[in-house]
């Protein structure tokens, strides 16, 4: 079981890692074609960062489910979307680093890496949601009880 009550065995949940597990993979794959079109050993040094970034989301979100991991995914993907931005195209601007990443297929790969993170940002704050607004029986449980007994005090008062 996850840390959030949630089975990681359970067919929506293991679907859901599993996507989240691969659009994760995948962005690792982008960034490793990407690797052959850095234009400075600092780039190149960089994205290999983010290769291993991508690929240890992938593995938190595979092995542990957590709501952690699902947190550390769109985080990361929204850092990720502010850094490529800047370098997927537009007029440049002073100072700009779309002249770091070089030709058109790096640029596409880029492009296509900041699709892929915004689809992994949705997921994450999908899952997010959709665990956040689960409570726990006991607070359900407590609830309902203490609604039915005041209640009944109320349609006791009403009696007499």
């Amino acid at each position: 079981m996850g840390s959030d009550g949630l089975s990681s065995r359970s067919g929506v949940a293991a679907i859901t890692r599993g996507v989240g597990a691969l659009m994760a993979t995948g962005s690792a794959v982008l960034h490793a074609f990407t690797l052959s079109h850095a234009g400075n050993p600092i780039v190149a040094l960089g994205m290999l960062a983010m290769i291993g970034a991508c690929l240890f989301c992938a593995y938190e979100l595979w092995t542990r489910d957590t709501i952690r991991s699902w947190v550390l995914v769109g985080v990361m993907n929204i850092v990720m979307i502010g850094v490529h931005l800047p370098m997927t195209g537009g007029h440049p601007h002073h100072g700009s680093v779309s002249v770091v990443v070089a030709p058109a297929s790096g640029a596409t790969a880029m492009a296509a890496a900041t699709g892929v993170a915004v689809l992994e940002v949705a997921l994450a704050v999908a899952v997010l949601l959709y665990r956040s607004r689960r409570y726990p029986a006991q607070l359900v449980d407590s609830s309902v009880s203490a609604r039915s007994s005041s209640r009944a005090c109320a349609s006791s008062s009403l009696v007499r």
